[in-house]
């Protein structure tokens, strides 16, 4: 039985959500349509699954289908290159989330420092945090984590300090990066 586009969309993010990865596969292929938001499901269920791989693959695959990328497809291929440690495919995708007016998002620019940062590009992860119009904690907690995942703790410090003085409340996360 051929599904509805948003009906199939709603399977795919139930079965990722639930970790059957194979399922939501399997939702996405019987749906009777794709759509942006099918291609960033299944994107996203291969990424919060730990798939980065297939992830990265299924992107380069939309991108063949010259379907434009939104802010959700740009967060989950971010995670993806870091789960890989695929720093140049996420400076490739950096520069076509520029080129499309993403970068300065909170959403996209957390990812893209979580991405850098995790890929061992710390001073990227900081330009790339320099650059947010908006910050909020979870943007604060990737530039600490980045910075406390690459040895420097005089920034953690620093940071953490400037995030205070924001105004902005950390977590636990953030709390267990400073200490």
């Amino acid at each position: 039985m051929e599904m509805d586009v948003s009906v199939g969309n709603a399977f795919v993010t139930m079965y990722a959500n639930c970790v059957s990865i194979d399922n939501a596969l399997r939702a996405l292929k019987l749906a009777s349509k794709h759509d942006l938001v099918s291609w960033n499901a299944m994107i996203t269920g291969y990424a919060q699954n730990v798939h980065g791989e297939k992830a990265l693959s299924l992107f380069c695959e939309m991108q063949r289908f010259r379907l434009k990328s939104n802010q959700f497809t740009f967060v989950s291929v971010f995670k993806a290159c870091a789960i890989q440690g695929a720093l140049e495919q996420g400076k490739q995708t950096h520069c076509y989330s520029v080129k499309l007016g993403f970068e300065p998002q909170i959403f996209v620019g957390s990812a893209l420092v979580d991405m850098y940062a995790k890929c061992g590009s710390i001073e990227e992860a900081h330009q790339g945090f320099d650059k947010m119009l908006e910050k909020d904690m979870v943007s604060w907690t990737s530039s600490i984590s980045g910075y406390m995942q690459n040895g420097n703790g005089e920034e953690v410090m620093s940071l953490f300090c400037q995030m205070e003085n924001a105004g902005i409340k950390p977590n636990q996360y953030t709390l267990t990066c400073v200490s």
